[in-house]
């Protein structure tokens, strides 16, 4: 069957009814749309809607198959048989290329789901670098990196040459040494004392795997001096050392000059660290 010349022929039989093709449509209980489609030989009915089509047609079935007006007595057996048979293969046709369309669509919605879900999992699971300090010159800067490098703690420079990023994983280890080197860090620049109390107590948790929760209490005396106390909550000894180095960026993250104003309690009332201040 050739899909123009079946087109014609359908459209030519249905205004010879003086039907439109939504009446043609409704009869045979199809779409507009499909008729439409059929008339500019985009395609063919199902093979089930051939009779129906017909007798709103009021042709015979063999006619619109052949797409032309055939006489009664011109009708040969073979004709019939060889119009039935190109019928049945051009519906055969019909349905593998929309076997194949349906694959093809199938085929294209999981390659776009495998796209989308790699893209997914690159944006949540790739490295996030953060802010960490912004230098006050090239010397300090100098002075990070080799903190930042000596403690193993991947970072990179914006283009600005003075603003030093670093993995957001590694923020609070970061914001320790740092401190333990007296460098206050971009979290701790708030001159509100329960910020920076609440920044030391999450870096605190984070960096020392003996202290389960601690307390931090900040306060600013008159002449700017900072005085910390930390209450920790252990969950295994903390040694000397690390006192040490906590006492070292407890000062250097809040601001306190020196280390006179801290004190360090663990939750069975022990001391762990007294400053001078403390100690009067």
């Amino acid at each position: 069957m050739d899909a123009m010349k079946f087109g014609s022929f359908v459209a030519r039989a249905r205004k010879d009814k003086n039907m439109t093709q939504a009446e043609l449509a409704a009869k045979i209980k199809v779409t507009d749309k499909a008729v439409s489609r059929w008339e500019r030989g985009l395609g063919f009915p199902d093979i089930n809607t051939l009779e129906p089509l017909a007798e709103a047609l009021g042709v015979s079935v063999l006619e619109l198959m052949k797409s032309e007006k055939i006489e009664t007595e011109d009708i040969q057996c073979e004709d019939a048989a060889l119009i039935l048979k190109d019928t049945i293969q051009e519906a055969s046709s019909q349905r593998l290329l929309n076997k194949k369309q349906y694959q093809m669509i199938a085929i294209g919605m999981t390659v776009l789901f495998l796209i989308i879900s790699v893209v997914l999992i690159f944006t949540l699971t790739r490295s996030r670098y953060v802010p960490l300090i912004q230098c006050e010159d090239f010397a300090q800067r100098a002075n990070v990196e080799s903190i930042l490098a000596r403690e193993g703690i991947s970072y990179r420079i914006l283009s600005d040459d003075l603003t030093v990023t670093v993995l957001d994983e590694y923020r609070s280890s970061a914001n320790m040494a740092l401190g333990a080197e007296d460098i206050r860090c971009a979290a701790y620049t708030s001159d509100n004392d329960v910020q920076v109390a609440i920044q030391l107590k999450d870096d605190i948790v984070a960096c020392f795997d003996e202290i389960k929760n601690v307390a931090v209490n900040i306060y600013t005396l008159s002449d700017e001096e900072k005085c910390v106390s930390l209450v920790l909550e252990l969950q295994a000894d903390l040694p000397t050392e690390k006192v040490e180095y906590l006492v070292a960026a407890v000062s250097g993250t809040t601001g306190s000059k020196n280390a006179d104003n801290i004190l360090i309690l663990d939750t069975d009332g022990n001391v762990l660290y007294s400053g001078d201040s403390y100690k009067d």
